[in-house]
């Protein structure tokens, strides 16, 4: 009836113009890709905007009878007052009204998406946004992967041509302008946007989408096409040579198939062992993706050095000698963390030491302030690399309480959608989205979690969102 009713209300254009600004600024982030000069900043009209989408969303969707808006609006409150009782004076600060409006943006705008639109609207938008993300992904690491074979950079629009590469990595190089390049400050790792590890989220995430995209999809030669696309944007993923990444996007894959496949073994096994079953495979394949995801950078060395079968010599021996850094998952697993596990025991250290900060937080914007004072740490970071440590850090012990009950609010819905038959294909793989970004959350944060303007958090908002749309909404969906 709630759908119904939502048809029948005399506002269409509200709800267009609500759908064009949602699909528009998810589009923005590909944009960055042409256009970022400045990493931590929004422009004030795409926070305008944003404002105005979250508000509208949350009007047209009614999602204050949604069970996990009202804890993510009691958060977002939190945060508010947080700064408050910081100072006013931080209101000032360029990154606060950032965080803030971006988490109404993903809270608000991307959250309410399930609860505005239509069963049909729903699948059009789904499906044009996938095609749309997908193309701008693809196009993005083919030219990432161009410019590193090539040892060269592009350099976004304001700054030049995009097609224009323009000098050689090295000393000078102005990294926070480039986009595409292997090295600038950072070793040999490829960079499509900003930074490796950021490169490494969005096309993790990218990755999933696609994915995701050639499941649902019916006809023959789009799902091939969706399959193929997965070969540049896992190919630049590898050469960013962020594991996290890996992880994340092998955790999501693997969840996809397990999902598959405990649809298909419902009907021929009990529900114990078709559950067994899909949560071994899941984790096969889990396992087989990150080992071969992580031959990439040994391939690309291979055919630098020598030409490979695929490229000729004559164009390697023209190319720069350009080798990929490859850590693997050898030593220790602090190594393989990158020294992970000692920020993590410092903070929950300085946690345990400090009774007032564990209840309250440290500070909104800087979360990390009291624990890298602490003498003996010898990596210093800007934030904790789990997303929980850093809600923890920002928000204290009841913003992360709100947190996991947003989180086991989905956790347990994701399961009742994978057990019932009737869920839409659609629906029953967003639990593995979920998934994807939730284990790259732990080990990295890639999504920003409201404190940079990545992708990952508003689709991750958008997919809890898309969790609560009631399967029989409409007649034959």
């Amino acid at each position: 009836m709630r759908s119904e009713t939502l048809r029948r209300d005399p506002s269409p254009w509200f709800v267009r113009i609500y759908t064009f600004s949602v699909f528009a600024l998810l589009l923005r982030y590909l944009l960055l890709l042409l256009f970022y000069q400045e990493p931590y900043h929004t422009p004030a009209v795409i926070l305008v905007l944003q404002s105005a989408t979250a508000i509208l969303g949350i009007i047209l969707g009614r999602v204050w009878k949604n069970r996990t808006f009202w804890p993510l609006a009691a958060y977002l409150v939190l945060l508010v007052v947080r700064l408050l009782f910081q100072g006013p004076a931080l209101f000032a600060e360029s990154g606060i009204p950032d965080l803030l409006i971006h988490g109404l943006w993903a809270f608000g705008a991307c959250h309410s998406l399930g609860a505005v639109l239509s069963a049909r609207s729903l699948r059009r938008f789904l499906r044009v946004f996938a095609a749309a993300w997908t193309i701008g992904a693809v196009l993005h690491s083919l030219v990432a992967l161009y410019a590193a074979w090539r040892g060269q950079v592009v350099w976004n629009l304001p700054h030049g041509a995009f097609w224009g590469f323009a000098g050689t990595v090295g000393e000078g190089t102005p990294g926070m302008n480039e986009i595409n390049a292997v090295g600038a400050g950072y070793g040999v790792r490829l960079s499509v946007i900003l930074y490796c590890t950021i490169s490494g989220a969005e096309l993790s995430l990218s990755a999933m989408v696609a994915l995701c995209a050639a499941v649902c999809e019916k006809k023959p030669w789009v799902r091939v096409l969706y399959l193929l696309s997965l070969l540049p944007l896992l190919f630049a993923m590898g050469l960013t040579d962020t594991r996290a990444c890996y992880v994340s996007f092998a955790a999501g894959a693997g969840a996809v198939v397990g999902i598959l496949l405990l649809r298909a073994l419902r009907s021929h096994l009990r529900p114990l062992s078709s559950w067994t079953l899909s949560l071994a495979s899941a984790a096969a394949v889990m396992v087989l993706l990150v080992l071969l995801i992580s031959r990439t950078t040994a391939v690309y060395n291979s055919l630098k050095a020598h030409g490979g079968l695929l490229i000729s010599s004559a164009l390697a021996e023209e190319a720069p000698a350009t080798v990929v850094s490859s850590r693997g998952f050898a030593g220790d697993l602090d190594t393989i963390l990158s020294g992970r596990l000692e920020v993590w025991r410092y903070i929950l250290r300085y946690l345990r030491d400090n009774p007032r900060v564990l209840l309250l937080g440290e500070s909104v914007w800087l979360p990390m302030r009291g624990a890298n004072a602490q003498p003996g740490l010898t990596h210093v970071v800007g934030h904790p690399h789990n997303a929980l440590l850093l809600v923890l850090l920002q928000a204290g012990l009841p913003g992360l309480l709100l947190i996991l009950w947003v989180l086991f609010s989905a956790f347990r819905r994701s399961v009742r959608l994978v057990s019932r038959p009737d869920t839409p294909l659609w629906q029953v793989l967003l639990p593995a989205l979920i998934l994807s970004i939730c284990i790259g959350d732990s080990v990295e944060c890639i999504s920003g979690f409201l404190g940079y303007p990545y992708p990952n958090c508003s689709l991750l908002f958008l997919a809890i969102g898309l969790l609560y749309r009631p399967s029989s909404a409409e007649p034959g969906q």
